[in-house]
């Protein structure tokens, strides 16, 4: 069985990356850092470069005083110098200064293409969806089975935008739910449940009027204090591999079916640990278990310029 598991996580990923990897496309190609080069995705998580690696608009580059790089600027067909002790930030229409200098020049055309052919593939699988999507007014649905507890009380589902309201149906109650501010997941804690299996239901509501709905069969179960306590005690025996290790953790939450905390742990994780795709592929399997594409969707793209 876990060999399996091991399977099917592998094929998500290599589906999620044929399928979204590039659903943004790169603005260019960072080559060449020589000293401390450093990039960061909207202005948070900053790493040291190490490699070559695709970066996409909202993201930047700062060099040190005798740090420079390059950078294929495939928006506008150039060679980007930057030089030390300056910072770019890559937007629409390319490199954009925000301190320091830069020098252009062209840039080998065969091989700027050559950037472009690689997500060609992928633009085709986007293109597809996109026109499918038109004929439906939205697509949601939520996940098929959510397992939670009084320590682990949310469920999760994904946002489709910031204009939408939302229904939660569960149990003979109704709970009303606004979408959050700037975040593609709506997070809801759910304390008030006896331990038990329940069937649950979200509408989406715009202008309070329902346009969408999930599966009315999707499945909550809820697990006893003293289930969970018998799992946190189960935690003990894998301590031996680290007591902060986050990515162990998710790990055991999400075998005992608490995915939505295991989530939580992994993104973290993700987040502090760039250059980790492993651990991402367990992320990504989750987002998919979730049915939270758009975070899975952008996880993706960090993996695709991870492995290039």
């Amino acid at each position: 069985m876990r060999k399996f598991n091991l399977f099917l996580i592998v094929i998500v990923c290599i589906v999620g990356i044929h399928f979204n990897a590039a659903a943004y496309g790169p603005v260019g190609l960072l080559i060449q850092a020589e000293g401390d080069v450093y990039h960061s995705y909207r202005g948070k998580n900053q790493k040291k470069v190490y490699r070559n690696m695709f970066l996409f608009k909202g993201s930047s580059i700062k060099t040190s005083p005798g740090s420079t790089c390059r950078f294929i600027d495939q928006v506008n067909s150039k060679l980007v110098d930057v030089l030390e002790n300056s910072e770019v930030q890559l937007v629409n229409t390319g490199v954009h200064v925000v301190s320091g200098k830069i020098k252009q020049g062209p840039v080998n055309g065969g091989f700027l293409q050559g950037i472009r052919r690689k997500y060609r593939r992928v633009q085709r699988y986007s293109s597809i969806q996109r026109r499918a999507h038109k004929q439906v007014d939205i697509d949601f649905s939520t996940a098929s089975k959510i397992v939670i507890s009084n320590k682990y009380p949310d469920i999760v589902w994904e946002n489709m935008g910031d204009h939408f309201v939302y229904q939660l149906h569960i149990n003979n109650k109704t709970y009303t739910i606004p979408a959050p501010k700037n975040s593609d997941i709506v997070r809801y804690p759910l304390r008030d449940l006896n331990p038990g299996q329940y069937t649950y239901k979200v509408t989406v509501l715009k202008d309070n009027v329902p346009i969408a709905a999930s599966e009315p069969t999707n499945q909550i179960i809820f697990i006893s204090d003293e289930k969970q306590a018998g799992i946190d005690y189960s935690k003990h025996c894998i301590a031996q591999l680290g007591h902060e290790n986050l990515f162990i953790q998710a790990y055991h939450l999400e075998e005992n079916g608490l995915k939505v905390a295991a989530m939580d742990l992994l993104s973290h994780f993700s987040k502090e640990n760039r250059e980790n795709n492993d651990v991402r592929m367990f992320l990504i399997k989750t987002y998919n278990d979730l049915n939270l594409k758009k975070s899975k969707k952008k996880e993706l793209v960090f993996f695709y310029q991870i492995l290039e």
